[in-house]
Order: structure tokens, then sequence, then C-alpha cells
């Protein structure tokens, strides 16, 4: 865990320009995955999934950027639907909704700490007038 942490900020230093909701994001997922935690700890998601809303919307990112983003999102979001859902699910289905979910998180961490160096130039809110004009 004391690894895991220096890492987070070590990382955090090198990236402290980024955008604050990348940041956020990161340091949230890695908080959800650092130590065991109840189902209803689920609720540190939310900022990684407002990282991927911000990174999906920006204005001069590409789109192939903007289209991963809400991607992501979308599959976080059906993961979030029950967040209690391994209390739910039959025995067998337990161990597939458990492997898909951390498959998210780790998918999600992932495109957020490949973003985040371009995050200060890539998340202009669209018609906020600071963005170039998009090309026809």
């Amino acid at each position: 865990s004391l690894v895991m942490l220096a890492l987070l900020g070590w990382w955090l230093w090198r990236q402290r320009r980024a955008d604050l909701r990348v940041l956020l994001g990161v340091t949230a997922i890695v908080a959800r995955l650092w130590a065991y935690h109840n189902w209803y700890d689920d609720l540190l998601l939310l900022l990684p999934m407002l990282a991927l809303w911000a990174v999906a919307k920006s204005a001069t990112n590409a789109r192939s950027v903007s289209v991963l983003a809400g991607l992501l999102l979308a599959l976080m979001m059906a993961l979030m639907l029950a967040p209690g859902g391994l209390f739910l699910l039959p025995s067998p289905w337990k161990g597939a909704y458990v492997t898909a979910q951390v498959a998210v998180w780790l998918a999600n961490l992932g495109f957020l700490l490949w973003v985040a160096p371009r995050s200060a130039r890539l998340l202009i809110p669209r018609g906020s007038g600071s963005a170039p004009p998009a090309p026809n």
C-alpha cells in the first residue's frame, strides 16, 4: 500500500499542471483499488466518470479520444447500475462481474494516465470561445 501511495504521489507531482478532474479521477481509482473497500465505496468512481465526461465533451481533442472516453464512460456506467451487483448475482457470475469491474477500472485508469499530460490543452469545454474553430 505504501508503494502504491508513493507512486501516486510521485505521479501527481509530475502531472501537477494537468486538469484537476483528471488528477482526481486517477486518485479516486487508485483509492478504490488501494485497499479493501465495501461495495458502497464505488461512489469514489464518480470522480473518474466526471473526468471521462469532460474528455468526451472536450472541443480540442481528436475524435478518437472523445469516442474512447465515451465508450469507457458507458462501460463504467453499465457496471455502476447496480453497484452491489456482486451480492445480487449467483455464485458462478460473481467472479465474472468482479473481473469485468476491475478490468474496466484499470482501463479507465490507463486512459486517464495517458490523457493527463495532454489534459491542460485538451479539456476546453465546447462553446467556450477559447478553442480553435472546428474544421468542416
